[in-house]
Order: C-alpha cells, then structure tokens, then sequence
C-alpha cells in the first residue's frame, strides 16, 4: 500500500466522520474481558494521556506506521509495544501532548508532524489512562533519535503487513485459574502488538480497509 497525499486527505475526512470505535476495539480484545470493555468515561483521577498515530512513507513510499518498543525500566507498560505518547502537562490539550511526547520519545520535532483527525478514545485499565489517539503524518521517514530512558527501539512497520491476517495470531495465557486468549500481530521477533496499542490500531485499520 503506497503513501500518497490523496490517500492522506481521504483518511482525513474519515476521522472527522464517525469513527468505528468500540466495535474495531473488540475484535482486539482479550478474550475473558466483560464485552463492555473499554470504558469510554474516565473517572476523575484517570490520567489524560495522548498518543501519536504517525504514518509516513518509507524508502519504497509504503505507508507505514511508527511504533516503539518501550524501556524495560518503566513503571507502566515496560517492554511493550506503544505508540509515541504519555500524560499531558499543564494546560496542554491532546495534540500538545502527543507532539511533545513524540519529540522527547524519538526526536522527530513538531514542526515536521502534520496533524490531521484523531481516533476514539479509550480507556487502558492496568495503567488507568484515558488515551487520546492523535493521527498524523511525516512527507518522509524521519531521522529519529531516541531517548534510552523511554524507548529500547522504533518499530517501522508498513500498513501492509498489519492488514495481512497471516501477520494476525493469538497467544493462550493462564493468570490463576483464568486462561486468556490475547489476540496479536506479528510486527516484532520478540515481542507481541497487543492489549490497548492493538486496540487503537485495528480502529485505524477499520478505516484504511474502506478507503482501499
């Protein structure tokens, strides 16, 4: 699948539209969940966070999206595959935050970022966050530099591969006497594009498949 600026002004329009929301979350969702999961509402102390959904052309002009693989020394979500993101600061609003998180993440500074809709927003409950997906682009692949507090690798991987479902498995893990059945794409050796990251992303992909 090709990056094109038609491509770009076409996803734009979508996500100014209704958004397909719970429905694309659930398809990625833990098996054992109540069906009612994600919540949409927050509750007050929720943290406000905002996350980067930034598509790009690679050397090939394949669209592609950025991931990264987090620190393992974090407190929340160690070691999982994220997009760029964290809690807002100040008075900041969604974008805001997601363009300065990006820098901090992977050095790719905001002027370079073209923001053009937003996803549904969901509810992550083991971090207790309220996330904001903000979708963006980059005319090209950016040089990235990243911060070795936050980020052990970025990800690259093309839209392609996310809507092949041989790309697509599912892990079974066991917690107590619950055996869980976790949905995943195969995008990295080691680790699995799941939980609340695959949620957002099936959202977006929801809306590609229609456009394509």
């Amino acid at each position: 699948m090709e990056f094109s600026y038609e491509f770009i002004e076409k996803l734009k329009e979508k996500l100014n539209g209704e958004l397909p929301g719970r429905a694309a979350h659930l398809e990625m969702n833990p098996l054992h969940f109540n069906p009612n999961f994600p919540k949409l509402s927050p509750d007050e102390t929720s943290h406000q966070t905002a996350v980067l959904v930034l598509l790009f052309p690679n050397s090939k002009n394949k669209l592609c999206v950025l991931l990264t693989l987090r620190s393992d020394t974090l407190k929340n979500h160690s070691g999982e595959i994220s997009f760029p993101g964290g809690h807002l600061e100040g008075n900041e609003d969604f974008a805001q935050a997601a363009l300065r998180e990006t820098f901090e993440e992977v050095g790719i500074p905001s002027e370079k970022l073209n923001i053009i809709g937003k996803l549904s927003p969901f509810y992550a409950l083991p971090s207790d966050s309220f996330i904001q997906p903000i979708v963006g682009y980059t005319e090209h692949e950016e040089n990235l530099s990243l911060n070795p507090d936050e980020v052990q690798e970025a990800i690259i991987v093309p839209i392609e591969d996310l809507l092949n479902p041989d790309n697509l498995d599912k892990k079974v893990i066991e917690r107590g006497q619950q055996r869980i059945q976790i949905p995943y794409w195969k995008v990295h050796p080691n680790r699995p594009l799941w939980g609340a990251t695959a949620m957002i992303m099936n959202e977006l992909l929801a809306i590609i498949r229609n456009l394509v």
